[in-house]
């Protein structure tokens, strides 16, 4: 929008300057703003209405997150508090799915709370995970008791962590879920950085 204020400022203005504000009118952005304002003296300014563009955190961007996770009743299961933040490329598969999709969008600055469904996070539990073993496949300098945590190896190498859930005489009861599996999850995010 274009506005001319003022009254006698105006008149005896040197044929140059005149033309060169004229110009500077025709070649003027609709969406700039040119003001003359003054009394005694002339003054002029330009007022540029701008949108400044922010950038999103998109695909392929590298990410600074800090973040707190809660279980549904308040308990914090992780959080960088106090920590650098958690950095990694949107995409990629690094964190689980809803916690990308939270950030993905946001802008540096930005603080939001997300609460992410087990499909999204940790998957459902499953009873087939649940499995047990027998006691003499465990060295008996390191007797299992309920609650350690330690990794199997399948027959092709790949490492899975496991939980031990009951111990009886000749059986060790032990739980490949992860130990989030079924949780609904609730998250606070900063995004901090965006490379």
């Amino acid at each position: 929008m274009l506005s001319l204020e003022g009254g006698p400022p105006f008149r005896g203005l040197h044929h140059g300057l005149a033309q060169d504000l004229s110009q500077l009118i025709r070649n003027t952005n609709p969406e700039t703003h040119l003001a003359f304002r003054g009394s005694s003296q002339f003054r002029f300014f330009i007022e540029c209405e701008c949108e400044v563009l922010v950038a999103a955190a998109k695909q392929g961007d590298t990410v600074h997150v800090h973040y707190t996770g809660k279980l549904d009743d308040g308990t914090v299961f992780d959080s960088s508090k106090g920590k650098a933040p958690l950095a990694f490329v949107l995409g990629t598969g690094h964190v689980i799915p809803g916690f990308e999709k939270a950030v993905e969008g946001m802008t540096v600055g930005d603080e939001v709370s997300t609460r992410i469904a087990p499909e999204d996070a940790y998957g459902l539990r499953s009873d087939e995970l649940v499995l047990d073993v027998p006691s003499e496949n465990f060295p008996e300098a390191a007797a299992p008791a309920v609650g350690d945590r330690f990794e199997m190896s399948t027959p092709d190498g790949q490492k899975i962590p496991v939980t031990v859930t009951a111990v009886a005489d000749e059986t060790v009861q032990i739980d490949a879920n992860h130990p989030l599996a079924g949780e609904q999850l609730n998250f606070d995010l900063e995004l901090v950085k965006i490379d």
